[in-house]
């Protein structure tokens, strides 16, 4: 049983670890942030780490609770970016035309 319930503790401080390590990657290569998180991202993955856990040890719940809200959040922005590019697509009549005829013909420079 023991065994079970390290190989459960390991299996989790690698997830934590590597979503923390993945998350600060993607903050410090961000072209809006790299200015202010240039040679960071020890430091953001241990943050992103500590609060990870200080959700997890608060309670399971909770960790749930706060998963489902920003799911939700993300689901909220991915209907808006496919709105908005639904709508770019149907008041711009060029799009489409320009977009399946790219592959026939070689860039042009406007």
């Amino acid at each position: 049983m023991l065994t079970l319930l390290g190989f459960a503790a390991t299996v989790f401080l690698i997830t934590i670890t590597l979503s923390a390590a993945d998350a600060s990657t993607h903050l410090v290569e961000n072209p809006h942030l790299t200015g202010v998180l240039h040679d960071s991202q020890l430091l953001i993955t241990l943050v992103l780490v500590a609060l990870l856990g200080a959700v997890f040890l608060k309670g399971f719940l909770e960790a749930i609770g706060i998963a489902v809200a920003l799911v939700g959040a993300y689901l909220a922005l991915n209907v808006i970016v496919v709105v908005v590019g639904l709508y770019h697509v149907a008041t711009a009549d060029h799009v489409v035309t320009d977009w399946s005829s790219a592959p026939h013909h070689p860039a042009q420079q406007t």
